[in-house]
């Protein structure tokens, strides 16, 4: 945008130079500034206002001979800008009172499909901005929809541009929707009503609308099928289906289900290849079958996508190393916790390359840790290979492993590097390095909900890690049952940017909030 705007007062300060002789020396004196003024926000040495006000007051200077003070101060009367300021306060009001925001996660819902998530974010953005200026309606869109693409893991690239055009679009349909259909209604009363031609000088708001519903039908058609191929955050930071080890926690809801009734067989990027039982692995599982706790689920798919499922159902990502621990609940020896913090330190993505002596050895025979200072968290599906258990797998030239990090790990010791190829850090589990409170409000949405259906489990860089109740007893994260009581405090491990999320998260506020009041800073 800056770069367009130099060019923009470059050519027409070129413009100004072969007409000069047209339009005298006002047109001249107006066209140069205001191309300098398109240089100066370029730059973005001033900002529009101050410069446009300058540049105002600055072409009233020369006796009426460019524009009288009167005409200069007439446009700060026009109905159409003086719309879209109070647009702008109606905006702000609805911004800071919370009640769009609970409106819009109750009509966004939940969606980890990019294609959904587009839905349910667009159509509602194009009916707001039909009847609210387009740049108020996209500033306080974007905390919204930032926060529901971190709490449904979605990419949020996926969402920000759709969101500005869908405001484009729907500023479309009414004659109040953009600061452009608001000046030309200003302008044609002005127009009309001198003429004295009444019956044309009024726009009615929805006199557009034949024209502007079908226009915003056909781009949000467009931009819904061409997503997949022109909008960016396709690349995932991870090798695609991956196979991993979740394990069914005792207080889970899931327990004692059959697998169709769970909910698991639904979720989109997530499938179950197997069950392992008593020593006994089950590949493909009958929909009918009942799981049990502790049983581990070997599940397909992408790791941000199978984290999010997995602290949506109650279960928890096991290592390798953890596979042969059925009925206990081991805790890793990186200091990571199964039961609401992350159960890994550092994870890397590797690739086993050509020369490397693990080729043709099982997955369960190499000492992970005492040779590398790794454990096993996935392994890519294929190869020729059947699903099993990750200590089961053959490893192949090529392999793809996620792998957790411990305290003795070196990427640059040389057996490593023999080894293995294309060293990749992709999470890092120590980064919630905060510890935050919030408290559950008397009248919140959370009130009677498990910590799972209130929206706060599966998000990135956040784990609950328990509940203080009101009559001073304490619940464990682990318990997926537990449903959130008025005046409960959440004790949740974050990063910066889940602790802002949580900071709006509707029904609930910061055990430090009245202290953070008394800084009298935003």
């Amino acid at each position: 945008n800056k770069v367009q705007l130099f060019w923009h007062g470059i050519c027409l300060s070129f413009a100004i130079g072969r007409m000069g002789l047209a339009f005298g020396w006002p047109g001249i004196v107006t066209c140069s500034f205001t191309a300098l003024a398109f240089v100066l926000m370029a730059a973005d040495w001033v900002g529009p206002d101050i410069t446009f006000t300058v540049l105002l007051a600055f072409l009233t200077a020369f006796d009426g001979k460019i524009i009288t003070v009167s005409k200069a101060a007439a446009g700060y009367g026009n109905t159409g800008l003086l719309t879209v300021i109070f647009l702008y306060l109606v905006a702000e009001g609805i911004t800071q009172t919370g009640g769009l925001e609970l409106i819009m996660n109750y009509v966004l819902g939940r969606s980890r499909s990019v294609h959904w998530a587009l839905v349910r974010s667009m159509f509602p953005v194009m009916f707001l901005s039909a009847f609210l200026n387009n740049t108020p309606c996209v500033t306080f869109m974007i905390p919204i929809l930032i926060s529901w693409a971190r709490r449904c893991g979605v990419p949020p690239k996926k969402l920000l541009i759709p969101l500005s055009y869908a405001a484009v679009l729907g500023g479309t349909c009414t004659s109040i929707g953009t600061s452009t259909n608001l000046v030309i209604v200003g302008l044609q009363d002005t127009r009309y009503t001198k003429l004295k031609k009444y019956a044309d000088a009024k726009f009615k708001i929805f006199d557009i609308a034949p024209y502007g519903v079908p226009y915003a039908l056909w781009g949000f058609i467009f931009i819904v099928a061409t997503q997949r191929f022109l909008l960016p955050g396709n690349s995932s930071r991870y090798a695609k289906d991956l196979l991993l080890a979740l394990r069914v926690l005792p207080t889970a809801a899931i327990a004692k289900k059959k697998l169709k009734d769970t909910g698991l067989l639904h979720q989109i990027g997530f499938s179950i290849a197997g069950i392992y039982r008593k020593s006994s692995f089950i590949a493909k599982p009958d929909p009918s079958f009942v799981l049990d706790p502790d049983d581990i689920l070997y599940a397909a798919g992408e790791l941000d996508v199978v984290e999010f499922v997995a602290e949506e159902f109650g279960l928890t990502l096991i290592t390798q190393e953890q596979e042969g621990s059925q009925g206990q609940l081991m805790v890793p020896e990186n200091g990571g916790s199964l039961s609401g913090g992350s159960p890994y330190r550092k994870l890397m993505q590797v690739e086993i390359s050509e020369n490397s002596d693990l080729v043709g050895r099982v997955v369960g025979q190499v000492q992970w840790q005492g040779r590398f200072g790794m454990v096993p968290i996935a392994i890519q599906r294929g190869n020729g290979r059947e699903d099993g258990r990750l200590s089961d797998v053959v490893l192949a030239v090529k392999d793809v492993l996620i792998l957790d990090t411990t305290p003795t790990f070196n990427e640059e010791q040389q057996d490593f590097r023999n080894n293995f190829a294309k060293l990749r850090y992709v999470k890092d589990g120590a980064a919630k390095e905060f510890i935050i409170g919030v408290k559950v409000r008397k009248r919140s949405d959370v009130v009677d909900k498990t910590v799972s259906a209130a929206g706060l489990r599966g998000i990135p860089g956040l784990y609950v890690l328990s509940v203080d109740r009101a009559d001073g007893t304490s619940v464990e994260a682990s318990d997926y049952l537990y449903k959130i009581q008025p005046d409960d405090t959440i004790w949740i491990a974050a990063d910066v940017a889940a602790i802002g999320f949580l900071s709006k998260f509707p029904g609930l506020e910061l055990v430090q909030q009245e202290q953070v009041d008394k800084t009298s800073t935003s």
